[in-house]
């Protein structure tokens, strides 16, 4: 997984410092790569809300064709893990001032590495990926299952 930065061709809207900007303007925008092991790659645009783009998830040659997407040559390995900001707030002062702040920080730690964990078991069970081969009906009635899955795991 790598981060690439993208000028974006065709937003649907855009938005620069709380002011709606003319639906032209080309901006920087990060994304983040994903390559799977077939050498498809996608995209995880969890921002692009901000050019009116609703789907967070997107084939990249998909993402690339329908923004009008031109890479600006910044590509950086994504090095963080699921507790890389809470670690670096644990070691800050500032955020962990009072006990209170420690400990929810301590939490948030804990709850993450459970949720990741859960999201582990289902790679090696391949269940994640049997939800990506479905559609329409069939892919709603596995995602319920597997929400209520996670909730259940969540809360045990």
């Amino acid at each position: 997984m790598h981060e690439q930065e993208f000028k974006i061709g065709h937003p649907i809207f855009s938005i620069v410092r709380g002011q709606a900007a003319q639906s032209n303007v080309s901006q920087g925008h990060t994304v983040l790569v994903v390559s799977l092991h077939n050498k498809e790659q996608w995209i995880i645009d969890s921002a692009g809300c901000q050019f009116g783009f609703q789907d967070v998830l997107v084939p990249y040659d998909r993402y690339v064709k329908e923004k009008r997407c031109e890479s600006t040559g910044h590509t950086v390995a994504y090095g963080f893990t699921e507790t890389s900001d809470v670690d670096l707030y644990l070691t800050m002062p500032m955020m962990t001032a009072h006990p209170a702040m420690r400990e929810n920080l301590i939490k948030e730690r804990s709850n993450r590495l459970r949720f990741a964990q859960f999201v582990d078991e289902e790679i090696k069970r391949q269940r994640l990926s049997g939800l990506l081969a479905v559609s329409g009906s069939g892919f709603d009635v596995q995602l319920a299952g597997f929400i209520n899955d996670l909730k259940t795991y969540l809360a045990g």
